[in-house]
């Protein structure tokens, strides 16, 4: 009996394994894609990683708009944190995310019990003082598949809150 009882738990071990790792190709059928990037200032990366270390906590976040521009509420964000050598990786939750237009914004919080005078209280707390917000950010791009990403902040001799973009 007891070999019985184990014979069918491997065998529906095995089929809920199967589908899982072969999927449907993705979220209700979508196409997905992980997106690799940098953030940058004047060619520089940005310091990131806190809050240990002195260096700020900064979060890159992908919004999903429509054609022209505007969020689409109907579908998911997506997020990650800028390490410390100021890349990161948006791929969901490990397959990817979908494929699509995306407004990318940035938020920066200064390392835990350190004054920042760059995150003052009117912004939320936020390093960029929301330059890089859903609302302002000059980040949008269209993933059609994995891409590499850099974001300028600060290119030199670009306007305050300026950003520029480039897909790799």
């Amino acid at each position: 009996m007891k070999s019985r009882v184990w014979f069918v738990a491997v065998g529906c071990l095995s089929v809920v394994c199967f589908l899982i790792l072969s999927g449907c190709g993705g979220i209700g059928g979508e196409k997905l894609v992980v997106i690799r990037g940098r953030v940058v200032e004047n060619g520089q990366p940005i310091k990131a990683g806190g809050p240990y270390g002195g260096a700020p906590r900064v979060e890159v976040t992908f919004y999903p708009v429509d054609a022209s521009g505007n969020l689409d509420s109907a579908k998911q964000s997506w997020s990650a944190t800028v390490q410390a050598d100021g890349t990161f990786v948006v791929d969901g939750v490990g397959n990817g995310i979908p494929a699509g237009r995306y407004k990318v914004g940035l938020r920066g919080e200064p390392p835990s019990g350190q004054y920042d005078p760059r995150a003052p209280k009117a912004a939320g707390g936020d390093i960029f003082e929301g330059k890089f917000s859903l609302q302002k950010t000059p980040f949008t791009f269209e993933f059609t598949s994995n891409q590499e990403i850099t974001l300028e902040i600060g290119q030199a001799g670009a306007s305050e809150g300026s950003g520029a973009a480039s897909q790799e």
